[in-house]
C-alpha cells in the first residue's frame, strides 16, 4: 500500500478548484507515495479572500489525517504568506497542534529553497492582484532578500490561474527580469510551469523556482527521500537545508 501526503490546494465556489499541485508532483514522486487533495473554497484571490481562506483549512487537515497521511502540505504560496513573517510556521503549528500529523506549507517551501540556492536578488511572477503582490514583496523583503522587481497578472479568478499558458507566464518572466538578479521566482501552486523550468532556466541563465517544485522538493527533503527528478538547479541541492533563514544585516 502507498504511504499517503495530503495536500491542502484552494477550490472554487460550487466545487472544483486547483488540483494542479498534485497533478504537477504526482509523476514525480517516489513509487510507493500517493497524493491525496482536499479542497477548501477560495471566493477571491484578493488579500482579504486569501486570508480567509487560510484560516478556514482546519477541517481540510482533519480530513486528511483520517486518512492516515504521514505528512500534510499547505499547498498555497499566498495563503502562508498573508499573515506576514512568521505566518507559514504559524499555520504549520496550528495544523500539527490540531491532527497530530507534520505539516509544511509552500511558503515555508520557498524559504528553504532559497536559502539552499544562496539567492539574495529575485525577480518575482505571479498571477495575484496588487493587494496580495504588496504582502509577498514585503513578506519577502523582511525575509532578508531583495526584490529587483514583481509583477501580477492581477487575476481574480481561482480556476484561470492553471489554465494560463507557460508562454504567458514566460512572456511575465521577461518582463520582471533583470541580469542584476540571481534567481527567478514564479510564485503561485496554479501555475503550471513545473516541466518547464529546466527551458527557463536555460533561457535566462538563473536558477528559477516555482511553488509547486519547491514544495516538492521540500516534502522529499522533510521525508528524508534521496529521489531527485530533473526539475532545475535546486534539485542539485541534496542534503535537507534549513526551513528558514534569518534577514541579513542592512537589509
Amino acid at each position: 500500500m502507498d504511504r499517503k501526503i495530503g495536500l491542502i490546494s484552494p477550490g472554487s465556489p460550487g466545487g472544483g478548484g486547483i488540483k494542479n499541485p498534485e497533478e504537477e508532483m504526482r509523476s514525480h514522486l517516489p513509487a510507493g507515495y500517493a497524493l491525496i487533495t482536499e479542497l477548501v473554497e477560495l471566493f477571491d484571490m484578493g488579500a482579504r479572500g486569501i486570508r480567509k481562506f487560510s484560516e478556514a483549512i482546519d477541517g481540510a487537515a482533519s480530513r486528511l489525517a483520517a486518512q492516515g497521511v504521514e505528512l500534510i502540505v499547505f499547498c498555497c504560496t499566498s495563503g502562508s504568506f498573508i499573515g506576514g513573517i512568521g505566518y507559514d510556521r504559524a499555520v504549520s503549528e496550528r495544523l500539527e497542534q490540531l491532527t497530530g500529523v507534520r505539516t509544511v506549507t509552500t511558503t515555508t517551501a520557498v524559504l528553504a529553497a532559497l536559502a539552499a540556492l544562496d539567492s539574495h536578488k529575485l525577480v518575482m511572477a505571479t498571477p495575484y492582484p496588487d493587494s496580495v503582490n504588496r504582502i509577498e514583496y514585503d513578506f519577502f523583503t523582511k525575509s532578508g532578500y531583495e526584490v529587483l522587481a514583481l509583477k501580477g497578472m492581477n487575476i481574480n479568478d481561482t480556476p484561470r490561474v492553471p489554465q494560463i499558458p507557460i508562454e504567458e507566464i514566460r512572456a511575465l518572466v521577461r518582463e520582471v527580469f533583470t541580469p542584476e538578479a540571481d534567481t527567478i521566482f514564479i510564485s503561485c501552486a496554479g501555475f503550471k510551469v513545473l516541466d518547464h523550468i529546466e527551458s527557463i532556466e536555460a533561457e535566462f541563465g538563473r536558477p528559477v523556482v516555482t511553488s509547486n517544485q519547491c514544495t516538492l522538493w521540500h516534502i522529499l527533503n522533510t521525508l528524508e527521500l534521496p529521489h531527485r527528478p530533473p526539475l532545475g538547479k535546486l534539485f542539485m541541492q541534496m542534503v535537507p537545508t534549513p526551513t528558514e533563514k534569518a534577514p541579513r544585516p542592512g537589509l
